[in-house]
């Protein structure tokens, strides 16, 4: 993780965590979407699309609408928390209406298109594989979006607005009716803006371990 407000760079091995916003029984609850989402996104090996060479596919998910769910907690969770990493997350009306699918109505997932993408890298895996950004905020034609991102190279669009994605977007977002998820293929992380923008930030932040004279 890097942030340019402190004097070094600083590994978060076990992630960003807030205690304070959940009570246990809650946190157990929505824990088994991020038990969900790992055993699909980075546990399962994808395989190439058989018709479309820009795609991979994931095939034989059980639980569409428990993806559904894990990403709607994930910017639930970023937009009610109090931590600094999460500052520019603010879902304004959404956050009361995300609080009662995850904890009220867990069906109402109507609104909800997710995207799902995945960078790939030949030169330096180590650094896709393990390195993500903070969730942001966007716009998709005019539709606003939050841009999700997961180890593994992942970078996932979460719509929050009631008008759907248009066309062709709307086609390959997450279809509750298939049991798989169309994961399009974002090309070299090397080549992406998420990478400058983390070397960027690197190279600002001094080594600790540096010597100086």
């Amino acid at each position: 993780m890097v942030d340019t407000k402190t004097p070094y760079s600083k590994r978060k091995p076990i992630g960003i965590y807030d205690n304070s916003i959940l009570c246990k029984e809650c946190d157990r609850e929505i824990g088994k979407y991020d038990d969900y989402a790992k055993k699909i996104f980075l546990d399962t090996q994808l395989k190439n699309h058989a018709s479309l060479k820009e795609a991979y596919l994931i095939q034989n998910i059980k639980d569409i609408p428990k993806i559904k769910l894990f990403f709607v907690s994930l910017l639930w969770r970023a937009s009610v928390s109090g931590l600094k990493e999460f500052k520019k997350i603010n879902l304004g009306n959404y956050e009361n209406k995300f609080r009662k699918i995850l904890f009220n109505n867990k069906s109402d997932l109507g609104e909800i298109e997710i995207i799902i993408g995945k960078f790939d890298s030949k030169i330096i895996p180590t650094l896709t594989n393990k390195n993500i950004l903070l969730p942001l905020k966007t716009k998709i034609n005019g539709i606003n979006t939050y841009i999700v991102y997961l180890p593994m190279g992942f970078k996932i669009w979460v719509k929050v607005d009631k008008r759907n994605f248009p066309d062709p977007l709307n086609k390959i977002a997450i279809n509750n009716i298939k049991n798989e998820i169309l994961v399009m293929r974002l090309g070299d992380y090397e080549k992406s803006k998420e990478f400058k923008i983390m070397s960027s930030l690197a190279n600002t932040i001094p080594n600790p371990y540096a010597k100086t004279k």
